[in-house]
């Protein structure tokens, strides 16, 4: 009897023993796993931290973005306003040119009548002083006559310095508005890189001024050719200048075409050609930037499945470990009786 209450006693320490050693070696894994779980939150909390900063530029790189296509967009507005503006003022300044040439010939003609009125007064005046019976009521209308052409004179010259102040504030808006479409250019080809646009829009100008040198050497010359024309009956020098006028026009409103296709043509998405322009560097770190929060979004997803997962067998192994620790106070008691 003795020697069988002495196996049961013994049976009961080795089961306590075991037990023992189990609860020890599942707090040491249970410590394992929650240095784990703490881990994993530092971690997360880093790269929440990083997904957040990785949204914010990501939103700033968005922003700036559409703000660099909408100052693109804006400067071909701009653009497309200047040439409007500019063609109406060059209308403008040629008929005011036109103006100006026929006030001067006007007052060219109205300063010769005026002369020969003068002549005539002064030949009756002298005919009237040398006894020639003249009439009061002639010499009167003619000295009116005198009065009323000296006063059309000045106000025909008033007139043809109006129309001279005119010409002048039209050249300066015209160069304002020139200068206006240049600097968009300029700022366009900064912005996008296209380079071949600065190209077309400083041959557009040489063209223009060529077609305006011949313009007006044709206005120049035309009384002259006309003259000739009359004395020989040839006129084939100023329908070879008209010719070539039309050539140079045809060709200048061809580049002005091209120049206007490329810039409402352009994409937006930066070409090969403008890869060092400054949207093409936006545009990139709009990308670079959606793809560092992408990858901040993927670390972060990852992390936070580790952590729920870590936290899932902390748990477990803590249910474990109590109903260990619950079966090795159950064996110390029963031992503990015996």
């Amino acid at each position: 009897m003795t020697a069988h209450k002495y196996g049961i006693n013994e049976k009961k320490k080795a089961n306590v023993s075991a037990l023992t050693d189990s609860v020890e070696k599942l707090q040491f894994h249970l410590a394992q796993q929650q240095s784990v779980v703490d881990s994993l939150t530092q971690k997360s909390l880093e790269f929440s931290s990083s997904l957040a900063m990785a949204e914010r530029k990501r939103e700033l790189a968005s922003s700036q973005s559409d703000l660099a296509i909408e100052v693109v967009s804006c400067i071909k507005t701009i653009k497309r306003k200047s040439n409007l503006v500019k063609k109406q003022t060059d209308k403008s300044d040629a008929k005011i040119n036109k103006t100006v040439s026929q006030m001067t010939q006007l007052v060219r003609q109205v300063i010769f009548a005026v002369e020969i009125v003068n002549k005539l007064v002064a030949l009756i005046q002298k005919k009237k002083s040398s006894g020639a019976i003249i009439s009061a009521e002639l010499s009167s209308v003619m000295a009116n006559a005198a009065t009323d052409a000296n006063t059309a004179v000045a106000t025909t010259l008033v007139a043809l310095r109006s129309c001279h102040v005119a010409m002048a504030t039209g050249e300066e808006c015209s160069q304002l508005t020139e200068q206006g479409v240049h600097q968009g250019i300029d700022l366009y080809a900064f912005i996008t890189g296209e380079t071949k646009i600065l190209t077309r829009y400083k041959k557009m100008c040489e063209a223009v001024k060529r077609v305006e040198a011949l313009e007006q050497g044709i206005e120049e010359n035309m009384p002259h050719i006309q003259q000739e024309g009359q004395l020989t009956g040839e006129g084939a020098p100023a329908a070879m200048d008209v010719a070539e006028l039309v050539d140079e026009e045809d060709a200048r409103n061809q580049l002005i075409a091209e120049l206007d296709a490329d810039i409402a043509s352009f994409d937006t998405n930066p070409t090969e050609e403008s890869h060092s322009s400054l949207l093409s560097l936006i545009t990139h770190a709009n990308h670079t930037a959606k793809h560092n929060y992408n990858l901040a979004l993927s670390a972060n997803n990852r992390v936070t499945r580790e952590l729920e997962e870590a936290k899932s067998k902390l748990a477990k192994t803590s249910v474990n470990l109590a109903s260990l620790e619950a079966g090795l106070s159950a064996a110390n008691a029963a031992a503990a009786i015996a």
